[in-house]
């Protein structure tokens, strides 16, 4: 039993030629043609591990999309933020929350180099990849990393919540004890300017009363 075996990724036609002789020097030849068809090979998608960043710092995303396939094999590719808050920077600098990508493999993986992740705040995040090529094979993957606050203004504001509470608290303190004071001097003037009153009505009386 005679198997042909093909070299791998490869496709093409086939020609085999096949000769028989018998004791009798009679010769018969045959041949045998045939076609090996190209079968697609699976699309990956390599997403190295980026960590923990800062909310200053602004990472390439480290995806390569790989395969067998030659690589001018034509692919679709989407890149999605789906968890914690930030963007997607291409090389026009537009920012985006989804980003999508059509060329040959070649050129797709040339622009998700370009691609940037710009943090809005501290937390954990998450991308979602999806590939897929001409021959139908499609993949995704997600890519998970942190972001520590740093610098971001909203982080900052939360940190110092507890504080500026207290702040806040002694603050209406002060204002309820100066606002209690200013009442109890309205109080008093007041309260002079009364009896200064009644003792003129009285002064005033008692002269009438004389004449």
């Amino acid at each position: 039993k005679v198997q042909f075996v093909p070299k791998p990724d490869w496709s093409g036609p086939v020609k085999i030629k096949v000769v028989a002789k018998d004791d009798a020097g009679s010769i018969d030849t045959a041949e045998i043609q045939f076609n090996v068809i190209e079968i697609n090979d699976k699309l990956t998608i390599r997403a190295d591990k980026i960590g923990t960043i800062s909310d200053t710092q602004m990472p390439h995303l480290p995806i390569t999309l790989s395969d067998k396939d030659d690589e001018s094999q034509k692919v679709e590719c989407t890149v999605k933020v789906v968890k914690g808050s930030g963007s997607l920077q291409g090389q026009d600098g537009v920012l985006a929350s989804s980003m999508d990508f059509s060329d040959s493999r070649k050129n797709v993986n040339a622009e998700l180099r370009q691609v940037r992740f710009v943090p809005a705040e501290g937390g954990d995040v998450a991308l979602q990849v999806v590939a897929k090529d001409s021959g139908g094979s499609q993949t995704e993957t997600q890519l998970f990393f942190h972001v520590k606050a740093v610098g971001a203004t909203r982080d900052r504001a939360k940190s110092l919540g507890p504080a500026l509470s207290k702040r806040e608290a002694k603050l209406k303190k002060k204002r309820q004890t100066q606002k209690k004071s200013v009442g109890w001097f309205r109080g008093l003037v007041g309260g002079e300017s009364e009896s200064s009153s009644s003792d003129s009505s009285s002064s005033s009386g008692g002269s009438s009363d004389s004449q």
